[in-house]
Formats: structure tokens, C-alpha cells, sequence
């Protein structure tokens, strides 16, 4: 292609005084400009499992929540809680056939509960009793409150699994203890190398109480076949008998967990911290 100086259009380029007129050639290809935004997530089709890169969400339907949050569980992929309260009747959340890894989360102000007037309350909110499989697994739930609503013996029952690591959220309001740990009774079984993490709060105050004699007898339970179990400066807040209690024979670690017990205005009811 050929530039011509104003004027000169269609002339033949002559040499002028103090500038030359010329033809400029072909230039190289410049290089690749940068690659354009990702598509949106995937989602899992109906009936389908949820493969790489899809994302299983789930939002509150004012009813009974569990059979619809379990399907999700078994397809696999990371599982997304909407805004709102997920009611569990028909049953807990059983981790017991994850085999790898998994994520569960909030989006925010997502809470899981026992359903108010379930007539047959689970006994546990989630549960993992992976005995038949093969190690390890590797669960990871953040940004989700949990309330057993005075209704569920515990909040998580894990006699047998591997590292559940529990990012954050409130942990209330069980009968019996808030976490349990081990205590399956299975031959070489363990639940063992769980965290909970500094963002943990474990409390019960609801309203459900009678008084705080009625609050559970630990808010954590760690029994014989629980191991190398991590609890990071958490609180663990009124229990009737102790905040902490650990017949496991050792290897658990609490690393600056504050256990103490308050109700408004009276005296602490548990006997003991740990």
C-alpha cells in the first residue's frame, strides 16, 4: 500500500526536497490480543451426576429439604446453599457415602435445621459413618449456621470419617452434645483428622430451653476411636456438665479454644470447662 503526501493522490511519487515519498510495505501480524471472560458455571442436569466445573444449588423450599439437599450430596459436585433456612425431617445429612472430596456451602445467612414439629426428628443434623470406604475423604463446609432446635441429640454426629474440615458458622441447640466425635465401636474404625476452625462458634441458648439446666451435657464430645482431631480457638459456650469432654486417650489437639458458659444474669451450670 502506497501513502501519498495531500495533493499528491494518483501522482507518480517524486523525490522531494528534504523528503522522500515512498511505498510502505506489508506489516508482520501483531500478536494475540488476551482471551475473552469464562462462560457461566454449569449446572447438573436432571438425574445427571455433577462433573468439573458445576455447581449444585440448592435454595430453601419451606418444607422438608433433606431428600432434595441429599440428591445433591450424591451427585458430587460442590453444593450451594441459597439465602434462607433448610429444614431436615426425613433425615440428617449422611457424608457416609463421600468418597474424595467436597465442598458445602452458604451464600450467606443460610441456616440448616430440624424442622419445627417434625414428628420424627433425626437425631443428628449431619452425620458420617464412612466404615465401608475406602480412605481418605476430604469435606469442606463454610458459611452454613446449624440448629438442632432442641430436637436432634447433636449437631454432627461423626463416629467414623476423615477430614471434615468446618470453616465457620454457629453450631446451637442440640439435647445431648453439639459435636460428637468417634465412639462407633468398629473394629479399627477412627474419625479422626476433622478442624474446626477459629470461626466456629458452638452455643445453645435458644428459647427451646426450659432452663439451662436442660442445655446438652457437652457442646463437644470427642469418644474412644476419635483422633488427631484440631479445634482452633473456637468457643464453646453452655453446656450442663462440661464444654469439653475427651475420653479418647490423647492425640486431639485444642489450640486456644475458649469453653466458658454464661446465661444472662445467673450463674454457670456446667461443673466443668473441660
Amino acid at each position: 500500500m502506497c501513502y501519498y503526501p495531500p495533493g499528491m493522490v494518483g501522482r507518480i511519487p517524486v523525490l522531494l526536497v528534504g523528503a522522500v515519498v515512498g511505498c510502505r510495505g506489508q506489516g508482520t501480524e501483531g500478536p494475540a490480543g488476551p482471551a475473552g471472560p469464562a462462560g457461566p458455571v454449569g449446572a447438573r442436569g436432571a438425574g445427571g451426576s455433577c462433573g468439573d466445573g458445576c455447581v449444585q444449588l440448592a435454595t430453601p423450599s419451606g418444607g422438608d429439604d433433606q431428600p432434595s439437599l441429599q440428591a445433591l450430596i450424591a451427585g458430587g459436585g460442590p453444593v450451594l446453599l441459597g439465602s434462607g433456612t433448610f429444614n431436615l425431617c426425613a433425615g440428617p445429612l449422611d457424608l457416609s457415602t463421600v468418597s474424595g472430596t467436597l465442598s458445602i456451602s452458604g451464600t450467606g445467612n443460610t441456616t440448616v435445621q430440624i424442622q419445627s414439629g417434625c414428628a420424627t426428628p433425626p437425631e443428628t443434623l449431619v452425620y458420617d459413618d464412612a466404615v465401608s470406604l475406602p480412605q481418605p475423604q476430604r469435606i469442606v463446609i463454610q458459611g452454613i449456621d446449624w440448629n438442632g432446635n432442641c430436637l436432634a441429640a447433636h449437631d454432627f454426629d461423626v463416629p467414623v470419617g476423615h477430614a471434615l474440615d468446618i470453616k465457620d458458622g454457629l453450631i446451637a441447640n442440640a439435647l445431648t452434645s453439639n459435636i460428637r466425635l468417634g465412639g462407633s465401636g468398629e473394629t479399627g474404625a477412627q474419625s479422626f483428622e476433622h478442624v474446626f476452625e477459629s470461626a466456629v462458634r458452638i452455643q445453645n441458648e435458644g428459647s427451646c430451653y426450659a432452663s439451662p439446666a436442660d442445655f446438652p451435657a457437652y457442646n463437644i464430645d470427642v469418644e474412644d476411636g476419635a483422633t488427631d482431631n484440631t479445634f482452633e480457638r473456637l468457643i464453646a459456650a453452655n453446656a450442663s456438665v462440661a464444654n469439653i469432654y475427651d475420653v479418647s486417650g490423647g492425640g486431639n489437639v485444642y489450640e486456644g479454644t475458649h469453653p466458658f458458659n454464661f446465661v444472662a444474669g445467673k450463674a454457670p451450670v456446667a461443673l466443668y470447662n473441660f
